[in-house]
């Protein structure tokens, strides 16, 4: 027990010291709770860095272009619900944060996506927060929710009419985007069967629908694909009610979980569908390569 827990602190000490952000002995021992294994590869003192292969439906086409996903621990306030930055330790939790962003060309101008995603290392607990913004050239949007309760709140902003400024409050509701800290924390809590659930907050910004929960029927199953992935892999797909949506995600049945591919798609099949599929993958300190010799990463990741 005693050298299990000077490891334990050797790695929270090394988080703080090379990371954004900092991990202390109180956050050492709730991380603990997960497993000595997560400590080991996410309180590294670096984040998970993955490009995949982006092919984006919009506007009836699909349009080539990349997506990252970035997952990295931080502390954060749950009563403020930011990042922690020092000061009063009493609302500081662990979480996994994922970034998730896609950019692609729509004809002459791009589109810039990006999704944050706050969720609880303990997987007893729901998504805390969660906002998007989308940028292209007629103009850009940003919506958040935060956990309030057993349900969120709910803010858009616009610049179209009909989207923009709303604000709701959303009762018991899960998050399709908290589908995806899920998976890499603990897939075994992935939700099952009939489920009250937020869609996507890019799919809505999109398809400029509101930000209320569907009915929708979640399902893991095994699966096999050798062109994406020699491992054991699982897939899980949440298929909507009374929304023309389906989201299959793929990904490795064993620890840490790397995400291999999903498809956002139309139960229809009206509608083209969105594929990645990975190519790229380094665990970096990517906030200590902010040099101009730091974008020679860059082709470490595809991105150039």
């Amino acid at each position: 027990m005693k050298n299990t827990t000077a490891h334990i602190l050797f790695i929270s000490i090394l988080f703080f010291i090379v990371s954004c952000g900092t991990l202390d002995s109180q956050t050492s021992k709730a991380t603990t709770e997960v497993s000595d294994q997560f400590n080991r590869y996410w309180y590294d003192g670096t984040a998970e860095v993955t490009r995949y292969d982006l092919k984006q439906s919009r506007y009836g086409e699909v349009h080539e272009g990349d997506a990252v996903l970035i997952f990295v621990t931080e502390e954060f306030r749950t009563d403020k619900q930011v990042k922690y930055e020092g000061g009063d330790r009493t609302n500081v939790a662990p979480i996994l944060k994922l970034n998730m962003t896609k950019k692609f060309l729509t004809g002459i101008y791009p589109y810039s996506i990006m999704t944050s995603i706050f969720s609880p290392t303990n997987t007893t607990e729901k998504t805390i927060k969660i906002n998007t913004t989308t940028q292209e050239w007629c103009g850009h949007t940003f919506s958040q929710l935060n956990l309030d309760g057993q349900g969120y709140n709910s803010k858009v902003f616009s610049y179209f009419q009909n989207e923009g400024d709303i604000e709701s409050y959303i009762k018991g509701a899960l998050t399709e985007d908290g589908l995806w800290t899920t998976i890499r924390l603990n897939p075994n809590t992935l939700p099952q069967g009939e489920v009250n659930i937020i869609p996507g907050t890019q799919y809505l910004r999109l398809k400029h629908l509101p930000t209320k929960s569907q009915k929708a029927y979640g399902n893991t199953t095994s699966y096999q694909d050798e062109s994406i992935s020699d491992k054991l892999l699982s897939k899980y797909t949440l298929e909507y009610g009374d929304i023309d949506r389906a989201l299959e995600i793929i990904y490795e049945s064993e620890f840490p979980y790397h995400i291999i591919a999903w498809t956002e798609r139309s139960k229809s099949g009206n509608i083209p569908a969105t594929t990645a599929v990975r190519s790229h993958q380094i665990k970096t300190a990517y906030w200590a390569h902010n040099s101009n010799e730091g974008g020679a990463m860059r082709k470490q990741l595809g991105l150039e």
